[in-house]
């Protein structure tokens, strides 16, 4: 099984990517897992280039069309997701018919500062998803109050942790049944 993880921030120390690297843990043994760390490097999404593609979007492109799931982590900005995230889901959901996000499940996750979990990003992230044409989880964590979450880049409330591991589960199994 292949894991493709992309994080939205580009903060090097974001508590997206802690996130992100527990999500990873979670996932167990025998899932490999890839991240896709060239996000802001993407150009702007136009239909314009969709047969002539920069290399950073082709290599976006194949990095979902080779993972069995994805792992999408965005933190909330102005209620919504990054800009760099998403371009980069304009980009994998073209061109229409051979886009490599069509079909891919997807599991969303949130850390925020705020208490709200950043709840609207989720939302604008599955609905976002989903006219993509990708089948993200119906499930999705979101870890509030992210300054305390973390000890040691881990994530230190049990319950949270218990979310995390069911809704790894859940992402490999859609993986396997796709």
């Amino acid at each position: 099984m292949n894991v493709l993880v992309l994080v939205g921030s580009a903060r090097p120390e974001s508590y997206n990517l802690l996130l992100a690297e527990a999500a990873t843990a979670a996932l167990g043994e025998g899932v490999l897992v890839d991240r896709f760390d060239r996000l802001a490097e993407l150009p702007f999404y136009s239909e314009h280039h969709d047969a002539d593609a920069p290399q950073v979007v082709t290599d976006l492109r194949e990095a979902i069309a080779r993972a069995d799931a994805l792992l999408i982590v965005t933190p909330e900005y102005n209620a919504s997701i990054p800009a760099v995230l998403k371009n980069a889901i304009d980009w994998a959901s073209r061109p229409r018919g051979t886009a490599s996000l069509a079909g891919k499940p997807i599991a969303i996750l949130a850390a925020t500062t705020s208490p709200g979990g950043a709840a609207s990003a989720r939302k604008h992230l599955h609905d976002i998803l989903v006219r993509a044409h990708a089948t993200p989880l119906e499930t999705t964590i979101g870890i509030a109050d992210a300054t305390h979450a973390f000890v040691g880049g881990e994530l230190v409330d049990a319950d949270q942790q218990a979310a995390l591991e069911d809704l790894t589960g859940q992402l490999t199994s859609a993986a396997v049944g796709s």
